[in-house]
C-alpha cells in the first residue's frame, strides 16, 4: 500500500501530501527528533482512526508531564554524519506549575551535496526547521484541555530522482484536544478535538535537465518549470469509551474537509514567455467526509479477545474550476457525493506465556483523492 491508501495521523489529527505529483509524505512535514511513538495497523482495521484506511501509521509527539510532576525536564543532542556532510540540532523542554503544563521542541538540519564512494557527486541539498509547543489546562480531577501547534520550513531539497526538486515547504499545524479519563464506571473515556493544517509548496526544475538546452528534445530550449500548491485540512473527532464487564463499547464519528489548489507553469528560461497553458494539477479540489463509528470488544474467560467494528462515512467531493479538456473529455459536473461503508471483525487467542495468535477479517472503502478525481494530464 502507499500514499492516501495509507492513513497518516498526528496527535490525532489526519494528514496528506502536499505535493500533486506525490513529493512527500506526509511524515516528512515532522521531524524525527519529535515523535515519541508510532503505531502501525497493517490491513482495515483502524476504522476508529479516521476514513479509508487501508492501513494506518499512528504518530505522537511527546506528551505533557502528568499531574504532581513539577520537574523540569529537558533533553539536547546534535550530530554530523561526514559521510553525507549533514549535522541536525534538536532539543526539548517541558515543566509543570499548578494546573497548567507546558512542552516545547526545536530542531534544525541541513545537509549538503557529497561524492559516493567511486566520486559520482550526490544532489542531496536540504534545510530543515521546525519549532512545536503544547499547553494543557487541568480540568477538575480526570480532564486536560490542550492547545498544540507547530510550524516547519524546509527549503532547496534536492529529488535525485524526480523530475523537480522542491523549493520550500511550509507547514502549520494547530490542534485542541479535551479528554476525560476515568479508572472505574460506565464511561471512562471521552476525547472531543478539532484541528487545522496545511502546507505551501513550490517546486522547480533548477539543476534538472529540463533547465538546460538540449538540440534534439522538443523543445530544444531551456525550461523553467514552477509548481504552486496549497493544501489545508479542516477537522475533527468525538469519541466515548464504556466498559462493563468483559465488554467495551467505543462509539464516536469524525470529519474532515481537504481543499487542494495547484497549478503548473512552463517558461521558456531565456525569453520569461510561457510554454502553453497553466496547467490545473489541483483544480481548487474540496473532498469532505463525515463518518462515524461503533467498535465492540469482549474478553472471554479463556483470555480469548474478540473484537468488532463497522464504520459509515458520506462523503462529498466539488473543484472550484477545471480546464476545457477536462470538461470535454471527462466531465462537466465537478460535484459528487458517495456514502461508503467499512467493517472489520479480529479474534486473539493466547498460546502460552510468549506466544499469541490473532485473526481478522475486514474490508474498508477508500474515496478517491483529488489527484484521482480531477486530474486532467
Amino acid at each position: 500500500l502507499r500514499e492516501t491508501e495509507v492513513g497518516t495521523y498526528l496527535d490525532g489529527t489526519r494528514l496528506f501530501p502536499a505535493g500533486p505529483a506525490r513529493m512527500d509524505s506526509p511524515l516528512t512535514h515532522l521531524d524525527p527528533s519529535a515523535v515519541q511513538t508510532i503505531e502501525v495497523v497493517k490491513g482495515p482495521y483502524a476504522l476508529t482512526w479516521g476514513a479509508g484506511n487501508m492501513s494506518a501509521i499512528r504518530l505522537e509527539s511527546a506528551p505533557l508531564p502528568q499531574r504532581g510532576d513539577e520537574t523540569l525536564n529537558g533533553n539536547f543532542s546534535s550530530g554530523y554524519d561526514s559521510n553525507l556532510q549533514a549535522s541536525e540540532v534538536a532539543g526539548s523542554l517541558s515543566g509543570r506549575t499548578g494546573g497548567v503544563s507546558l512542552q516545547g521542541h526545536g530542531a534544525w538540519r541541513e545537509g549538503s551535496d557529497y561524492e559516493s564512494g567511486d566520486g559520482t557527486k550526490i544532489p542531496a541539498d536540504f534545510l530543515s526547521w521546525e519549532s512545536r509547543g503544547k499547553i494543557g489546562f487541568d480540568v477538575g480531577d480526570n480532564s486536560l484541555f490542550s492547545i498544540s501547534s507547530g510550524y516547519q520550513w524546509q527549503e532547496d531539497l534536492d529529488y535525485p530522482g524526480r523530475l523537480l526538486n522542491a523549493d520550500n515547504f511550509k507547514t502549520l499545524t494547530v490542534s485542541t484536544d479535551f479528554r476525560t479519563q476515568r479508572s472505574e464506571g460506565l464511561l471512562r473515556e471521552f476525547d472531543l478535538g478539532v484541528y487545522r493544517n496545511e502546507v505551501d509548496h513550490r517546486m522547480g526544475n533548477w539543476e534538472k535537465p529540463t533547465a538546460m538546452p538540449m538540440a534534439m528534445r522538443m523543445p530544444p530550449f531551456a525550461l523553467d518549470i514552477n509548481v504552486d500548491s496549497h493544501i489545508e485540512v479542516l477537522g475533527g473527532r468525538a469519541a466515548a469509551e464504556l466498559v462493563n464487564g468483559p465488554w467495551s463499547l467505543r462509539v464516536g464519528g469524525d470529519v474532515y474537509s481537504a481543499n487542494r489548489d495547484a497549478t503548473r507553469v512552463i517558461q521558456n528560461a531565456v525569453s520569461g514567455m510561457q510554454v502553453g497553458p497553466t496547467d490545473l494539477m489541483w483544480p481548487n479540489a474540496t473532498i469532505t467526509d463525515v463518518g462515524v463509528y461503533t467498535r465492540v470488544n469482549r474478553t472471554l474467560e479463556t483470555g480469548t479477545r474478540l473484537a468488532g467494528a463497522v464504520r459509515l462515512d458520506q462523503v462529498s467531493a466539488n473543484a472550484g474550476k477545471a480546464t476545457d479538456f477536462f470538461r470535454t473529455n471527462v466531465s462537466n459536473d465537478l460535484d459528487s457525493n458517495e456514502t461508503n461503508l467499512s467493517g472489520a471483525f479480529t479474534a486473539g487467542f493466547d498460546l502460552g506465556a510468549t506466544w499469541d495468535l490473532s485473526l481478522g477479517i475486514g474490508s474498508v472503502v477508500r474515496t478517491a483523492d483529488a489527484s484521482e478525481r480531477y486530474s486532467d494530464r
